[in-house]
């Protein structure tokens, strides 16, 4: 049976060994506000030698950067039938990744190193080989993910723990681990302000829950999550996921809660306290803001670990910040409210000994880490 998305691929390998690696880099851009300042410093430190391929959704942002004099390019399929964007791309001898790629198994060379830096500091669920539907896949889908992950040369991460979630996920070599610091930390590092410890009653709750499959499955998580906010004197700030937040922008809420956009960094510092489910946002929010609590709201935890998959020690690990209910909800946020009550003090410091543990390199140099990865090769290869 023939399989187009292979052939993709193999058609842009067979273009992508045509061009001569030249001694420039190329980052991979799928995610704003996630590179910590390190897209700038790669175009202060290599200025048209730089290169930034962007994907569609990414196209504002990355207009943003042209106008600082960035090298831009896009990154589609569609945009490769255009040879000139390929050749750009396939011609830097660095490239670094903020996500998935498959166009990354087609990038693969000895003499190219392929960097990537991930999209979030810790991980709650699961993704690669630890996701149950990979195994649901086509052996040639599986394989296709294997050259995928065997074509990252450096995985750039900020604790031993996100570097064996890696090793698990992608069936990889510890040794391809570079515990450099994930850069987008750079830009969460407490202020001052941020790492004040609560002295007095929360007054403003940020809620981030993660995408759902369909818009029936979070409404009904949402509802639940509501009934337990408007019983509390709290104000509560609700981020959706982008993809979501058009088609709910509708939804009804209780009047201490209000939908909003916006930048998750500004909202953590407008915040004493997080809810969340199975967002990775709760690692950078531990990190910026380590004087307040959390709680994870998973009301759909079983069906959630049976078709997306979570960490194998997601229940353990935080069985103390988790809520399974409205009703379990509102006692969290109850106990809150008592910030200078023992058990709320013993349970942040359980809550920042587990924090030290994912953030065990993030000190807010990784971005200068990561270029020192990259100049190290580009002499290498060049000398």
């Amino acid at each position: 049976m023939f399989d187009v998305k292979n052939a993709y691929l193999a058609f842009l390998a067979s273009r992508a060994k045509k061009h001569t690696l030249n001694k420039r880099v190329c980052y991979l851009l799928s995610f704003a506000d996630n590179d910590g300042g390190a897209i700038d410093a790669l175009q202060q430190q290599y200025g048209t030698d730089f290169l930034l391929a962007y994907t569609p959704q990414m196209t504002e942002v990355a207009k943003s950067y042209a106008a600082k004099g960035v090298v831009i390019t896009p990154f589609s399929p569609r945009a490769f039938c255009m040879e000139r964007s390929w050749r750009q791309i396939a011609s830097c001898q660095i490239i670094i990744a903020d996500n998935y790629y498959p166009e990354l198994a087609a990038l693969s060379q000895p003499q190219r190193k392929i960097i990537q830096i991930w999209h979030a500091t810790g991980a709650l669920k699961a993704f690669g080989w630890q996701d149950p539907k990979t195994k649901k896949r086509s052996q040639a889908d599986q394989v296709r993910f294997q050259k995928v992950y065997g074509s990252l040369t450096d995985i750039v991460v900020g604790s031993q723990a996100m570097g064996k979630v890696f090793e698990a996920a992608y069936h990889i070599d510890p040794a391809r681990v570079r515990y450099l610091g994930a850069p987008r930390t750079d830009v969460l590092q407490p202020t001052a302000l941020a790492i004040t410890v609560l002295t007095a009653e929360p007054t403003t709750v940020l809620y981030v829950p993660t995408y759902r499959d369909s818009l029936e499955e979070m409404r009904t998580v949402l509802t639940s999550a509501f009934r337990a906010f408007q019983n509390s004197d709290m104000q509560v700030l609700v981020k959706l996921h982008p993809h979501l937040a058009r088609q709910l922008s509708d939804v009804k809420t209780p009047t201490n809660v209000r939908l909003v956009t916006g930048n998750l960094l500004a909202l953590f510092d407008q915040s004493e306290y997080l809810v969340t489910d199975y967002s990775s946002c709760v690692f950078d929010f531990m990190l910026r803001r380590p004087g307040q609590g959390i709680c994870l709201y998973c009301p759909d935890l079983e069906h959630y670990a049976d078709t997306t998959g979570l960490q194998p020690d997601f229940k353990v690990d935080w069985q103390p910040w988790l809520a399974q209910s409205s009703e379990e909800l509102a006692v969290k946020l109850q106990a809150a409210s008592q910030p200078n009550n023992e058990k709320t003090e013993t349970l942040l410091l359980q809550q920042q000994a587990l924090s030290q543990k994912w953030q065990e390199y993030n000190t807010g140099q990784a971005v200068e880490g990561l270029l020192a990865l990259v100049d190290r090769y580009l002499q290498t290869e060049n000398s």
